[in-house]
């Protein structure tokens, strides 16, 4: 979580997501107070101060896969430039720089920054940029590219890298099929679980007494909502793994 919110260099990140949790814990605590049920009180201040961290890793997921998707056309016009004539590097990023869509066009204005005004070493520079973008097939590119730096014949093995991205949107294209498939099953089924305990309260008067007022009523309630938020949990972090490894 730190990782994530030093990238977008927000201060007091940290401070914020707690701040967030204690919110949405004392949100979820309010709730099962004035439904007279202790047991959700707990099962709600719980899970809910979860929601700040998790949609901060969803927007990070969303960021990271936008960014992909403008990795292929900005490193083939760059490696297009680079292996066209005798040009360096640095003259290839600088044809192309104004052309990359942000963040890309950051990160390589960035590098031009580092080569011109801070230290020389090309090489550095380089392996620098690994620590803004998380992506395989970048950090391929960025090694021919310091490979290439001493030994001028790597630059020929920058295309097959390139031909990688192929590759990824097949398998992609394979994992956002499956998990949209897992994720309508799952909402389906989610959905009949929480309409069924109201359905119960509707059709049936002493039901919805039993629920809402005795003990092990609001004591179900609660161990029904705590499986809902853990299994929701589980589908969070498989989505998570999933698109992480795409």
């Amino acid at each position: 979580m730190k990782q994530i919110l030093s990238v977008y260099e927000i201060p007091g990140g940290m401070w914020l997501i707690y701040l967030g949790s204690a919110a949405f814990a004392f949100l979820g605590f309010a709730i099962g107070h004035l439904l007279q049920n202790y047991f959700l009180s707990a099962v709600l201040s719980g899970s809910f101060a979860f929601f700040p961290m998790m949609a901060v890793k969803l927007y990070w997921l969303y960021k990271e896969k936008q960014l992909n998707a403008t990795l292929e056309p900005s490193l083939n016009s760059i490696t297009s430039s680079y292996l066209r004539g005798s040009g360096t590097l640095i003259q290839a990023v600088e044809e192309n720089v104004t052309q990359l869509p942000s963040p890309l066009k950051q990160v390589f204005e960035h590098f031009l920054f580092e080569v011109t005004h801070v230290d020389s070493s090309v090489t550095d520079a380089l392996e620098g940029m690994k620590l803004t973008i998380h992506n395989r097939i970048f950090h391929e590119w960025i090694d021919v590219l310091v490979q290439s730096q001493t030994n001028f014949n790597m630059k020929k093995n920058l295309t097959k890298i390139l031909d990688k991205f192929a590759d990824m949107r097949a398998v992609e294209a394979e994992v956002n099929t499956i998990l949209e498939d897992a994720r309508r099953s799952y909402l389906l089924m989610l959905a009949i679980s929480v309409a069924m305990p109201f359905f119960l309260c509707i059709v049936n008067q002493d039901w919805q007494e039993i629920l809402l007022r005795s003990t092990g009523g609001k004591l179900l309630i609660a161990a029904f909502l705590m499986g809902v938020f853990v299994s929701c949990g589980f589908i969070f972090f498989a989505y998570q793994r999933a698109l992480s490894k795409e």
